[in-house]
């Protein structure tokens, strides 16, 4: 309330989902509220990454904020324990969490660009390849 646009955002998320993990994005926004050194949270329900038929689960990809942006985010293990006994706490006691983190894989992309004479053609490089990782990577 009073105008601040961020307290009612977070009253509205904990108002629809009571604090409790129901549906894919309750898992994400509740994950993200608690770890602020989370970045992003994927819940991908009825996933067993590691195989072992236990059902019911729900997976939770977590991507840790960068510290270094030469190297890829990858979470302590200590850090997804916390979340898969928070978000468990969370949750129906029949439901397993499983917090991981993400598998990445390289990608080349090549590409050849027609620019029109009279354009920068290095502002235009710039904004295709941010351009092209925002879709590989949002």
């Amino acid at each position: 309330g009073n105008g601040d646009w961020s307290s009612d955002v977070c009253s509205s998320d904990l108002m629809s989902h009571r604090n409790r993990a129901v549906l894919p994005r309750n898992y994400e926004q509740i994950t993200l509220a608690q770890f602020p050194e989370v970045e992003k949270v994927l819940c991908l329900p009825g996933i067993d990454s590691k195989a072992q038929n236990r059902s019911p689960i729900v997976t939770l990809v977590v991507m840790q904020k960068e510290k270094d942006k030469k190297i890829l985010p990858l979470c302590e293990h200590r850090l997804l324990m916390r979340i898969e006994d928070y978000i468990g706490d969370k949750t129906s006691p029949f439901i397993t969490v499983d917090a991981i983190t993400p598998v990445y894989e390289e990608v080349t992309v090549c590409c050849n660009l027609r620019i029109k004479p009279g354009y920068p053609v290095g502002d235009i490089l710039r904004q295709t390849e941010a351009r092209i990782n925002n879709c590989i990577a949002p």
